[in-house]
């Protein structure tokens, strides 16, 4: 028979349960149904977000306390705040409360998708705007994945299954870069994708 757990083994777990649920707790807080901030943002996703539903919405009282003078105890400085705001990707609609959120905050980049695409040239109108709203020029990204993943339907890339049943590397590479033209024409100076997925027969 194997010797009973020492005393000093048992308090040891005993003290390190006890710190794990007080560290629990004090991330948790008082009101602690309020869920952790999530990854990513939920950026104009509604006219209205809840509060703490998103990384970026915990971090907003930091990017609005922003004084204009004086800087008194407790403020936070416009170059911290901008720096702050550059760390963001952000998804954007079409509402009026977009436009002003834009403008509130130096982001580092925005992101289009299906629902910001008409046609080319409305969509080349929208990333002057977001250009002009921000005072550091955004890295602007489309979810261009290839095929009905795209977010501008009508450009390339086409589907990656597709250009993969043809076998040939340079209809691949010239979907690519033609992918790279159309968006560069519409002010889109970055894309998510296309990812570099696998297929087999069995789905």
């Amino acid at each position: 028979m194997g010797r009973a757990p020492s005393r000093r083994l048992v308090l040891v777990l005993v003290v390190v349960a006890i710190l794990a649920g007080a560290l629990l707790a004090l991330i948790q807080g008082p009101g602690h149904a309020n869920k952790l901030p999530q990854g990513g943002s939920r950026f104009a996703q509604t006219s209205t977000p809840t509060p703490g539903e998103s990384l970026l919405d915990a971090l907003a009282p930091l990017l609005s306390s922003v004084r204009s003078s004086g800087g008194g105890t407790g403020s936070v400085s416009p170059t911290l705040a901008r720096d702050v705001a550059q760390l963001f990707l952000i998804g954007i609609d079409a509402t009026p409360a977009t436009a002003a959120r834009l403008r509130a905050h130096d982001w580092g980049g925005v992101v289009l998708g299906k629902a910001n695409y008409f046609s080319p040239s409305q969509v080349l109108g929208l990333t002057q705007g977001i250009q002009a709203s921000l005072a550091t020029p955004p890295l602007i990204f489309a979810r261009q994945g290839g095929g009905e993943s795209n977010a501008f339907v009508d450009m390339a890339p086409a589907s990656e299954l597709q250009l993969g049943r043809v076998g040939r590397t340079d209809l691949v590479n010239g979907q690519s870069q033609l992918a790279a033209r159309e968006l560069r024409q519409v002010g889109v100076n970055g894309t998510l994708a296309p990812d570099a997925d696998l297929a087999d027969p069995n789905g």
